[in-house]
């Protein structure tokens, strides 16, 4: 009898054991998949942020490329300004010089016209006094 009980008890300590053993396997199993699922996913992660890295890279090179454009914009634009102001300098010089020209062309003028009204005057003077003497 006693044997009865105790190939009963060893059979059920197999049991247990079995279930036990395939329970803990499947355990065992299972956080092995979920490793493998966080290393995974520890992957995909990482590879998305080298991925935002280079992105981030580019960005910094870009913007470094843009902010020396700008600051050659912002040259050539100052240089640009000061080239129309002395542009309108020198327009606003060759007027004024102009000005001046067309002034002393009308003193030449009266001048000229005042030397010519003498000159007849003279002349008309000379006529009229041959004529005169002429007549005496």
């Amino acid at each position: 009898m006693y044997n009865k009980y105790l190939a009963f008890f060893f059979f059920i300590f197999l049991f247990i054991i079995f279930f036990i053993n395939n329970s803990f396997a499947q355990n065992i199993s299972d956080l092995q998949q979920q490793i493998k699922d966080r290393n995974t996913q520890i992957e995909n992660l990482q590879k998305e942020i080298d991925a935002y890295n280079n992105k981030v890279a580019n960005t910094q090179t870009e913007a470094k490329s843009l902010k020396s454009a700008i600051t050659n914009l912002e040259s050539q634009k100052s240089n640009l300004k000061n080239q129309i102001s002395l542009t309108n300098i020198k327009i606003e010089n060759t007027k004024n010089s102009l000005l001046s020209t067309q002034d002393k062309i009308i003193q030449n003028e009266n001048k000229t016209h005042n030397l010519f009204r003498q000159w007849n005057l003279r002349k008309a003077k000379n006529i009229f006094w041959k004529k005169e003497m002429v007549i005496n």
